[in-house]
């Protein structure tokens, strides 16, 4: 009887452990979804402020105020752009 009890409270414990891995699993590809979109979205958005370099940090500021995933966000021009 002691074996099938720590048996069934092996199982049981692996089956939430699985729950509570796959849970996390999901909501951290909830927000690299939602990152990813923000990133995209942006691209367009960017290349009509490119010929204007001294906007780029509100748009940076914009990018981290609109998403709450998102915490920095970072432009890199080649020297001399």
């Amino acid at each position: 009887m002691f074996y099938v009890s720590k048996r069934d409270a092996n199982e049981d414990a692996l089956h939430r452990a699985s729950q509570t891995l796959e849970g996390a699993m999901v909501n951290v590809d909830n927000i690299m979804l939602s990152i990813e979109q923000t990133a995209g979205n942006s691209y367009y958005n960017f290349h009509k402020l490119l010929n204007r370099p001294d906007t780029m940090y509100a748009f940076c500021r914009k990018i981290i105020e609109t998403n709450p995933c998102v915490v920095g966000c970072a432009i890199a021009f080649k020297p001399d752009f």
